[in-house]
């Protein structure tokens, strides 16, 4: 810990504890928190002595008590000295994290003390409370940076602090992939025959990527209920502007219009409806009236009763009327619990392709121009490489988990989108086709629409099966979500089960 440190943890920690009503005032300077002494060796060194060898000051009291060793000592010092070494690490790491949620604009330098301050608690073997947890993850949360998030979820791992991060990694079941000569799979990459026909069946029976075409549905929602409001309206307001001559052809399209869509989507419920209603009263009914049937759904002109004449009305206007934060919040709590699980140090709330396709950019490192004026690939050394069928699979299935939760519990996507893993995996095949070092990612992408459907319908099948075996975790989390001021570092808590 640097001198630099030693004064910030002051600072801060007399910023957090101390009340102004404690302070006397011919108080001392509060004592650092671990002192700064020469070296024998150098007197111009200074190393600094561990929190644990700092005794309580007792002058004679019963064990553990906060007793003054002098009476223009500072309550606050009394106070400190009287906590064990766990606690006061705890109070310093905490009030340093608060203090850059506070100042976000320093938090990536700032950041640099506190993780100084979990590796010194790593090596004196106390590991970090949930309390310092949490503000360590918020405020590294807001560097929005995969790397710092990964080195200090790395010490807090070595620390003792998480022990779930990643913890369903080795349950990923990878895609197999189909040979060109006969569409049959190659082993070496989920065990022997028997699992690669398994994988086989389990692949063809999985269901298409769910159709999202929201801009299709949102505009023809939008003309829709422009024509209706504006029949209405001239119904209403005909008599105030001379405009009679027109309610004869508003009621028309009115009615037109109500009927095909109730028809168009409704039809199996009236067809039964009408049968059922048929047989009650078949005593009552003249018999030719008896012997009609309802026409079949293929027999109807233009498709109607199929839902695709006004499908994508009626999908607009749910989205365009709902608003549903239960729903939101399941969706962010999928996608928070898959990062999470899968080892990704990256929690945002709504997932994007952006977000992941920089996420696996950075998992391999930097493009830096070195002395020469020449480029040199540098691996990053706080995250492992993304650019590999598990590592893209992996990041797929944390796009996709919300699209699973919902289709889970829902017919219709609203909360979350679809097209955003093959818009993930469309941006990582532009890069790989534009930039030569990265030719170990473009192995790992799929090649052709095939291929990528295949992927996608994989990822949306494995997240769904971590959902659904971790169901009580993400639940509890998507219920802290729910009351809108849960932080990172709460959702950890909650995975963490603190």
């Amino acid at each position: 810990m640097s001198r630099r440190l030693v004064i910030g943890c002051v600072t801060c920690l007399a910023s957090t504890l101390e009340a102004d009503a404690f302070a006397g005032p011919q108080s001392p300077r509060l004592a650092s928190v671990a002192s700064v002494r020469q070296s024998p060796h150098d007197k111009h060194a200074t190393r600094l002595r561990p929190l644990h060898q700092y005794q309580q000051q007792d002058d004679g009291g019963s064990s553990g008590s906060m007793i003054l060793a002098s009476e223009s000592d500072r309550l606050l010092n009394a106070a400190f000295s009287s906590l064990d070494d766990k606690d006061k690490y705890e109070t310093v790491l905490t009030g340093l994290c608060a203090k850059l949620i506070e100042d976000p604009s320093n938090t990536k330098e700032g950041l640099g003390d506190p993780m100084k301050l979990v590796d010194e608690m790593t090596s004196q073997g106390i590991s970090v409370g949930p309390r310092g947890m949490i503000g360590l993850i918020d405020a590294t949360a807001q560097t929005s940076d995969a790397r710092i998030m990964a080195n200090v979820l790395s010490l807090s791992i070595r620390n003792g602090a998480i022990q779930r991060y990643g913890s369903l990694q080795s349950t990923i079941r990878l895609l197999p992939q189909r040979t060109q000569a006969n569409g049959g799979f190659f082993g070496g990459l989920n065990g022997g025959g028997n699992q690669q026909q398994q994988d086989l069946q389990r692949l063809d029976s999985l269901p298409p990527v769910p159709v999202d075409d929201r801009a299709t549905e949102v505009s023809q929602a939008a003309i829709f209920s422009a024509v209706v409001a504006g029949c209405v309206a001239i119904n209403v307001f005909s008599g105030l502007f001379g405009l009679e001559d027109l309610t004869p052809l508003t009621n028309l399209i009115l009615g037109v219009t109500i009927t095909t869509v109730v028809i168009d989507n409704f039809f199996d419920v009236l067809v039964f409806t009408g049968s059922t209603v048929t047989k009650l009263n078949e005593d009552k009914l003249p018999e030719a009236a008896s012997k009609i049937s309802a026409p079949k759904k293929e027999d109807m002109p233009l498709g109607i009763g199929t839902g695709s004449l006004t499908g994508n009305v009626v999908r607009g206007l749910s989205r365009l009327l709902s608003d549903n934060t239960e729903r939101d919040c399941e969706c962010e709590a999928a996608a928070i619990f898959a990062a999470y699980s899968l080892g990704l140090p990256c929690f945002a709330f709504k997932p994007n392709a952006l977000e992941g396709a920089t996420l696996v950019l950075e998992s391999m490192g930097v493009q830096d121009n070195t002395s020469n004026g020449e480029e040199e690939y540098t691996y990053s050394q706080s995250m492992d490489s993304l650019a590999s069928d598990a590592g893209v699979l992996k990041v797929l299935i944390w796009l996709m988990a919300p699209v699973a939760m919902e289709l889970s519990r829902h017919p219709q996507l609203l909360s979350s989108d679809a097209e955003v893993g093959r818009g993930f995996l469309q941006r990582l095949g532009d890069k790989a086709r534009v930039l030569d070092y990265l030719d170990a990612l473009e192995g790992a992408l799929p090649d052709g629409e095939d291929e990528t459907d295949d992927y996608l319908r994989w990822a949306i099948a494995e997240a769904d099966a971590i959902l659904r075996d971790n169901a009580d975790v993400v639940g509890t989390l998507g219920e802290a979500l729910v009351g809108g001021a849960a932080t990172v570092g709460d959702c950890v808590a909650v995975l963490e089960d603190w």
